[in-house]
């Protein structure tokens, strides 16, 4: 979108200040914009800002050029005194103990004022507002002094009072109470991101890495026997949805782990049997983690501690996964290499992170088995040829999001790519989504069997299946597999 004509706009001063704050709730009231586009506005008036050492003068420089344009503050008349120009739309402010008069534009002060007035919220205090506004706290102190404004005062100069009318200066109090409340929220959000980034290093430091290191003492040198199938007609990557398994949930009928191991080596055995008229694959990809858990936590419950039916207790359903999911790889490394890719889940966000390093040392001493990626990457991808390939475990990113997160994350992939597709789950139903901006969605159903939740909601009527792809390098998906679960 072009912001051009924006340089000519009535408040472009401010509009830059602004900008250069980052303070794009000011610029979405002063524009009328969505906040998104107000955004962007305000990052293309900062490109347009020349650079710091430029454009933000130190405060001597900048008393300096304002006294040229004003009359020496030995003429004034009193400190922290001030005089209004209506014409040109500024004030002069004549502070205490500084040489030079103080010049601003009447936006800008009007933004000083509603960042320090309490009427907004929690107002700024004196340092906030200098840093905000690029002036030197005794500037500030001055201003503010003159204008005789306390946190108590309302946010409007008394030139705004005498001229604005009083349903528009109660329009503008809620604009910038909104404006104060729509902060807050973005500060409530930090501090949550900020929380769970140290939550995730502990849990890293004293949890993943010396289990890393545990298996890696103890990792097994054995490798089960390949396959002999012939070589494929062109080569090929196998894209197994192993997703959504919910190891350790107690379903209907009896299901439980014992049921879901059975099952789950079936449908690989059935889909190696279909791969094989292909002939080898070049390498298997399979997800780890989206959902393989049922649970997250000691207690029984998701990663946001929903309760959950289990067959077992937390400990038993965790050091078991390891062996089933082992079982899996086996079955799967004869067919090809396999080349594990993290997915974040909702279900077992930090225990599959758990579960994928304890897999990833299990066969640190094997080269056909390797994991590609981390946990804490919301989407993985790769290029395979002219073939972009990603997955993301389907419940914080929709269609329209990933269309939009995936060729700015993989910018370069994206541009060597022809054909770009990204698999997802969560759903526990297949599905090809719309396709939007050239990437093609997939959503892979899931073979596990149906808790009490499910059935009493109605969604334990879908097919119930383990699906696979064959992707070529230059002509991406070229066969699709289903294995659905029989036998009800």
């Amino acid at each position: 979108m072009g912001w051009e004509e924006y340089l000519k706009h009535e408040k472009i001063e401010t509009l830059q200040v602004s900008a250069r704050s980052r303070k794009w709730k000011r610029i979405a009231v002063l524009t009328g914009l969505p906040w998104d586009e107000a955004r962007e506005l305000g990052r293309f008036l900062r490109s347009r800002l020349k650079p710091a050492a430029e454009a933000v003068k130190p405060a001597a420089e900048a008393v300096k050029l304002a006294a040229e344009a004003v009359k020496p503050a030995a003429e004034a008349s009193k400190p922290n005194d001030y005089e209004y120009n209506a014409a040109t739309q500024t004030y002069v402010f004549r502070v205490a103990g500084i040489a030079r008069n103080i010049v601003l534009s009447t936006d800008r002060v009007d933004s000083i004022l509603a960042d320090y007035s309490n009427v907004t919220g929690k107002p700024a205090t004196i340092n906030q507002v200098a840093r905000t506004h690029d002036l030197p706290r005794p500037v500030v102190i001055g201003i503010l002094r003159a204008l005789g404004k306390t946190h108590d005062s309302l946010p409007f100069t008394e030139e705004r009072l005498g001229t604005a009318s009083e349903n528009e200066l109660r329009d503008e109090a809620r604009q910038l109470r909104q404006l104060d409340v729509y902060r807050k929220i973005e500060q409530d959000k930090w501090r949550e991101y900020k929380r769970d980034a140290e939550k995730w290093r502990a849990f890293r430091e004293h949890t993943l890495e010396p289990l890393k290191r545990w298996f890696a003492e103890r990792a097994p040198t054995y490798a089960p026997p390949k396959i002999r199938i012939r070589k494929p007609r062109e080569p090929f990557t196998l894209v197994v949805g192993l997703t959504d398994e919910h190891w350790g949930k107690r379903g209907v009928g009896g299901y439980g782990r014992e049921t879901q191991r059975t099952l789950y080596l079936e449908l690989i055995e059935r889909l190696i049997g279909r791969v094989e008229l292909l002939g080898r694959p070049a390498k298997i990809i399979i997800p780890i983690g989206s959902d393989g858990l049922h649970i997250d936590t000691s207690g029984g419950t998701t990663t946001q501690g929903t309760p959950q039916d289990v067959d077992g207790s937390p400990l038993e359903i965790a050091s078991s996964w390891v062996e089933y999911k082992v079982e899996q790889i086996d079955a799967l490394t004869q067919l090809a290499p396999v080349e594990l890719w993290p997915m974040q889940g909702n279900h077992d966000r930090f225990a599959s992170a758990l579960m994928t390093e304890a897999v990833r040392a299990w066969f640190s001493q094997r080269q056909d088995v390797q994991v590609y990626g981390t946990i804490v990457d919301p989407v993985i991808g790769q290029l395979y040829g002219e073939t972009l390939l990603c997955v993301h475990h389907g419940d914080k990113l929709r269609v329209k999001a990933l269309s939009e997160v995936i060729p700015k994350r993989f910018a370069r992939e994206w541009g060597l790519s022809r054909w770009r597709y990204c698999f997802t789950g969560h759903y526990h139903t297949e599905r090809d989504l719309p396709q939007r901006s050239d990437l093609q969605i997939i959503r892979w159903p899931s073979a596990t069997g149906a808790d009490r939740w499910h059935v009493e909601e109605g969604y334990d009527g879908s097919r119930r299946a383990l699906a696979a792809h064959a992707v070529s390098p230059t002509l991406g998906v070229v066969q699709a597999f289903n294995e659905p679960v029989t036998g009800g």
